[in-house]
């Protein structure tokens, strides 16, 4: 934007707003071709880690953030609101591709994207594995209607979310085969 011959930088809650927009259509436009998409779940993540950096780095003109405002934002979220540095990792990739959009209008809305940092995730231990004997276990008391869904699970480490979206079609007994979408 222009004011009196001034370029000004958009505010980060201006370019936040455009990406939601455009990760609306794009949503949209997957529903389309994917009738179990939820649409509404697949921007629902999104939308709430957006609305927690408008609270706090919204204010501020794109051009103007920083890589310490980013620190900062981290720092607060791990400290004070005590989320996992995971959880802020992916708030922060919204707010990077936000600022790279922005940056790839034609013309540019913001002229730089400040380096963000991501620590690795290699420090954190994954947990909730179980072993064959707790497998055993816990299939011996599971409902007929879950066993199916648990053994998939536990030998292919699926995602519970995947694993529902599994339709018939899908399975071929014969190749002992679950085929998935590309998608």
């Amino acid at each position: 934007k222009t004011t009196g011959g001034v370029i000004v930088s958009p505010l980060v809650t201006e370019l936040i707003d455009d990406y939601m927009d455009a990760a609306r259509r794009k949503a949209e436009y997957r529903k389309l071709g994917d009738p179990d998409f939820d649409l509404e779940r697949s921007l629902t993540t999104r939308r709430l880690c957006m609305d927690r950096m408008k609270s706090r780095l919204g204010n501020i003109p794109a051009d103007e953030l920083t890589t310490a405002d980013t620190d900062q934002y981290r720092k607060e979220r791990e400290t004070v609101d005590g989320v996992i540095f995971s959880t802020v990792n992916i708030e922060l990739a919204y707010l990077r591709a936000a600022l790279r959009r922005g940056m790839n209008t034609t013309p540019p809305k913001v002229t730089r994207v400040p380096k963000i940092w991501f620590p690795s995730e290699e420090s954190q231990i994954r947990e909730g594995f179980i072993d064959r004997d707790d497998y055993t276990r816990i299939f011996e008391h599971l409902p007929d209607s879950l066993k199916a869904i648990f053994v998939v699970a536990f030998h292919t480490g699926a995602r519970s979310g995947e694993l529902k979206k599994i339709r018939w079609p899908m399975v071929d007994f014969e190749k002992g085969v679950i085929e998935l979408r590309a998608k």
